[in-house]
């Protein structure tokens, strides 16, 4: 019988197209009130930390231990959270979910899914820099006009 997750991608955060931008860089700008500089800081840190994550990751499921990969997990699934990287959240939180409930089979399925977003959103941010760079030339994004 082979270890079924039930994504919580429809569920909790609706559907996805392999053709959407990972990361919805105007609704982070937007969360972060015109803020270019803090955009800019969210993609610095998810970028030196998402590999890292991936990689203990993947030494936690080759150790079977179902409590640091729920952790990382986590964290990873906060990372995306905060760069409303969606896809990327729901795949953390469906190998969240399985690590919490000891179905690393089923977490180690679903790794692959997770290292695949997060290698789209790291291609992305180039786009995303890019465009965030266009928005600052022409002044601020939204500062509070009246």
């Amino acid at each position: 019988m082979s270890a079924q997750l039930p994504s919580l991608s429809k569920e909790a955060f609706g559907e996805f197209s392999p053709s959407d931008p990972p990361i919805d860089a105007a609704k982070l700008l937007e969360q972060c009130m015109g803020n270019v500089a803090l955009v800019t800081m969210l993609f610095d840190k998810f970028e030196t930390q998402a590999r890292d994550d991936l990689a203990r990751l993947a030494q936690a499921l080759a150790a079977r231990d179902a409590g640091t990969t729920a952790r990382i997990s986590h964290s990873l699934k906060g990372a995306a959270g905060a760069l409303t990287a969606r896809a990327l959240h729901a795949a953390a939180a469906d190998v969240e979910l399985a690590a919490r409930e000891d179905r690393l089979d089923a977490a180690s399925q679903v790794l692959h899914a997770l290292s695949s977003q997060v290698d789209r959103c790291l291609a992305y941010l180039a786009v995303a820099r890019t465009d965030l760079e266009r928005t600052a030339s022409n002044g601020p994004a939204r500062r509070g006009a009246r």
